[in-house]
């Protein structure tokens, strides 16, 4: 039987704000930061050196450099994903490396951050990492992305070693979860965020882990049937990712940008959906319904993102059959999930009908006031 597990926080880093001040007839600018790196002792042999950065305002980074142990490097400014990044061509030689970056905002204002990173002698080459596994997995998790009007996500070297570790003490240990001990064999990291960075990753990520599915394919779409985990996995924006199966065991770590505006899932006319759900799913989202069955009704997601959007509260819903017959449900909230901030779930008390069209309208308010609403139409498998 597969159970689910996902990480209910974000491994995410702050932002924080650096300025300088009015000089001659030049206006005061600003920078913000989330994160750089890799800061630490890592076990891949060609990280990738990032500086996530961008200017407040209408101001503009205009010009970005880096300088690693003393030579300038070809490193680039990507202004959609607000970082200055150098990708090495090839793998590294082991030791350690100061990195010096620096951005010019307006053609005027500099900022720089400088920082040192050390290769460890056990790091790994990442030319060949893209296994047969990892590609199903993927392939299958973008394929859903785009049914669902989302952007694919990158395969990405450090992420999949991190899910391949993960998978690899998971399958030693014949056990489930996020966490590792280090009396274990495998054992790379406790928590995922320490081994995404093990791995050169720099930036938030997120992990879900299954077991006792039949292929990647298959924990895929087990993990997108499982509400809270589809939560995570359904952030619209690009990203990249890295998946690893073996032995039934399987983890999946992101990195998925935000882009304002709400969603929803099933999606808008989808074709083919489970009309049940057995939900397996770690932590329970029926924990606080002890009259639920195992097996329910297909859940239905809607996320709201949006600048400041920190809580939605639920108006009204509705859930109808084609011939406009209510369906019963259980309607998950933040304020009646502790795990829920900006998402809402509805699950049918009893699976749905096979071969039928539904029709759902959900209406949200979120902490500003203002309002979300959507109506669409799906049909089973």
């Amino acid at each position: 039987m597969t159970k689910f597990r996902h990480l209910l926080t974000l491994a995410a880093l702050g932002t924080c704000a650096f300025a300088l001040p009015f000089q001659g007839n030049r206006k005061a600018v600003q920078i913000w930061t989330a994160g750089f790196g890799p800061t630490s002792d890592v076990r891949i042999r060609n990280p990738r050196f990032v500086w996530q950065v961008w200017a407040d305002g209408s101001a503009k980074i205009t010009d970005g450099t880096m300088v690693i142990n003393g030579k300038k490097v070809d490193a680039k400014y990507d202004s959609t994903k607000r970082e200055l990044a150098f990708e090495p061509p090839s793998d590294l030689a082991v030791g350690t490396y100061e990195v010096h970056a620096k951005v010019k905002v307006d053609n005027w204002a500099n900022f720089d951050k400088n920082w040192t990173v050390t290769i460890r002698s056990d790091a790994v080459e990442t030319t060949a990492n893209l296994t047969s596994n990892s590609r199903q997995a993927i392939d299958e998790f973008n394929r859903i992305r785009v049914a669902h009007g989302f952007a694919p996500c990158r395969f990405d070297a450090a992420l999949n070693l991190a899910a391949t570790a993960h998978t690899k003490y998971l399958a030693l240990n014949q056990e489930g979860g996020h966490a590792e001990e280090p009396s274990k064999p495998g054992f790379t990291g406790a928590e995922p965020k320490d081994r995404v960075n093990l791995f050169g990753h720099v930036g938030s990520s997120w992990e879900v882990v299954s077991m006792g599915g039949t292929s990647p394919a298959d924990g895929i779409r087990g993990l997108w049937d499982a509400p809270y985990h589809r939560i995570h996995m359904m952030r619209p924006g690009p990203g990249i990712v890295g998946a690893s199966f073996s032995d039934r065991y399987f983890t999946m770590d992101g990195d998925t940008s935000i882009e304002d505006g709400d969603y929803v899932s099933p999606p808008s006319n989808g074709q083919n959906v489970p009309p049940s759900w057995h939900n397996q799913e770690v932590p329970d989202p029926m924990r606080n319904y002890p009259e639920a069955e195992t097996t329910l009704g297909y859940p239905i997601v809607m996320n709201v993102y949006g600048d400041g959007i920190e809580d939605v509260e639920l108006i009204s819903s509705s859930l109808k059959e084609a011939y406009g017959d209510d369906v019963p449900r259980f309607e998950l909230t933040p304020h009646n999930d502790e795990h829920l901030q900006t998402s809402v779930i509805l699950i049918p008390k009893e699976p749905l009908k096979a071969h039928t069209t539904y029709s759902v309208s959900l209406k949200l308010r979120d902490n500003k006031g203002n309002t979300h609403s959507k109506a669409w139409k799906f049909t089973t498998l």
